[in-house]
């Protein structure tokens, strides 16, 4: 058998490997965390989307209910067949709720 002579490591190349690794991991977990922290701002941006498209629609929606209320007020005060057909629903019609 050759006899391979051991590489010893010196106190200086111990501690070089040692905080490299150490660098290595550190440096992984912060890419991690980086890359989390974009994922849940993507899914907060698309929730405040949401919230928002919401909140236009039940502002919308409330509009058109207080206009059925006021013309509603306005039919039993005057009686007319006008209100109710062509003002209330075209009122509602033209308040589409998809925001086109």
């Amino acid at each position: 058998m050759v006899n391979v002579p051991k590489m010893k490591l010196t106190i200086f190349s111990r501690l070089l490997a040692g905080h490299l690794i150490f660098f290595i991991l550190v440096t992984g977990m912060s890419a991690y965390g980086i890359v989390q922290i974009g994922r849940i701002n993507d899914v907060t941006q698309s929730v405040l989307t949401v919230n928002n498209r919401m909140n236009d629609y039940a502002e919308r929606l409330s509009d058109v209910i207080f206009s059925q209320v006021r013309y509603e007020k306005n039919f039993s005060f005057l009686k007319t067949r006008y209100f109710t057909i062509s003002s209330c629903s075209s009122r509602m019609i033209s308040t589409d709720i998809s925001g086109k």
